[in-house]
C-alpha cells in the first residue's frame, strides 16, 4: 500500500470510529442497548448504568473503569473481559460467566452473584461487601485483598482459591 493510500485509510478509520462512538452514545441515551452489536466499540469508561445487558456476549471486551451500577447482566458472557476498576455495585449478575476475567479493584458490592462463574478470575482488591455469592463457582480465583464483609457464600465452590 502506498503511503498516501495508508494515510487516507487511517483517516477514514478515524472517521468511522468517531461516527460509531456518536451512534453508540445515542443508543445509550435512548436506553436501548440490548441486542446492539458491541463489537469494535471501546467500552472502557463507558456509562452503562442501569442498562439491560441480560445474556449479552461481552467476552474479551474492555470494560475497565466502566459504570455498570444496577445493570442487568444475568447470564452474560464476560469471559476474559477487562473489568479493572469497573463499578458493578447493585448489579444483577446471576449466572454470569467471568471465567479468566480481570476484576482487580472492581466494585461488586451489594450484587447478586448466585450461580456466577469466576473460574480463574482475578479479583484482587475487589469490593465484594454484601455480595450474594450463593452457589458461585470460584475455583482458582484470586481473592487476595478482596473485601468480603457481609458477603454470603452458601454452597459456593472455592477450590484452589488464592487468598
Amino acid at each position: 500500500m502506498k503511503e498516501k493510500e495508508l494515510i487516507d485509510h487511517r483517516s477514514a478509520m478515524k472517521r468511522v470510529t468517531k461516527i460509531t462512538t456518536i451512534l453508540f452514545a445515542l443508543v445509550l441515551s435512548a436506553g436501548v442497548l440490548r441486542g446492539v452489536n458491541l463489537n469494535y466499540i471501546n467500552l472502557s469508561g463507558a456509562n452503562l448504568k442501569g442498562q439491560n445487558l441480560r445474556g449479552e456476549n461481552l467476552s474479551k471486551k474492555n470494560l475497565s473503569n466502566a459504570d455498570l451500577r444496577n445493570t442487568d447482566l444475568r447470564g452474560a458472557n464476560l469471559e476474559e473481559a477487562n473489568l479493572y476498576h469497573a463499578d458493578l455495585s447493585g448489579a444483577d449478575l446471576r449466572g454470569a460467566d467471568f471465567t479468566n476475567a480481570d476484576l482487580r479493584g472492581a466494585d461488586l458490592s451489594n450484587t447478586k452473584l448466585s450461580d456466577a462463574n469466576f473460574s480463574n478470575a482475578d479479583l484482587r482488591g475487589a469490593n465484594l461487601r454484601k455480595a450474594r455469592l450463593n452457589k458461585a463457582y470460584l475455583t482458582g480465583a484470586n481473592l487476595f485483598g478482596a473485601r468480603l464483609e457481609g458477603a454470603t457464600l452458601n454452597g459456593a465452590i472455592m477450590t484452589n482459591v488464592k487468598k
